[in-house]
């Protein structure tokens, strides 16, 4: 039972790496693409990008380096790594945005004299 358990998180998590983490991207890329969110610029982006990984990073580490036994702790575990890999994501689709992003258009007559 409670091996099966373990594998079945464990596709769940390899699916979200292979499938989430790139769709996540995408979605951010492409928003950006469009000019949403209005307020963000190429160094929002940098930003976002900078603070999600190292969120990221951190609940990687928490959840490698966890080695108590016990369900709740394994449960811990998986929840620490599945955030991880959709932060990972929001910082991937964050890069993919700096290059993306066009930034404010202007027409003929709005521009400054």
């Amino acid at each position: 039972m409670a091996r099966s358990v373990v594998l079945a998180i464990d596709a769940v998590l390899i699916l979200l790496f292979f499938i989430g983490m790139p769709a996540i991207a995408a979605v951010i890329a492409l928003a950006a693409r469009k000019g949403f969110p209005r307020n963000f610029s190429r160094e929002m982006y940098w930003t976002a990008m900078v603070v999600a990984g190292a969120i990221a990073a951190t609940l990687g580490v928490v959840a490698q380096r966890d080695s108590c036994p016990g369900l709740w702790h394994a449960i811990l575990r998986y929840v620490c790594m599945a955030a991880c890999l959709m932060l990972l994501g929001v910082g991937m689709g964050c890069a993919a945005a700096v290059f993306a992003y066009h930034g404010p258009t202007f027409s003929r007559l709005s521009q400054p004299k």
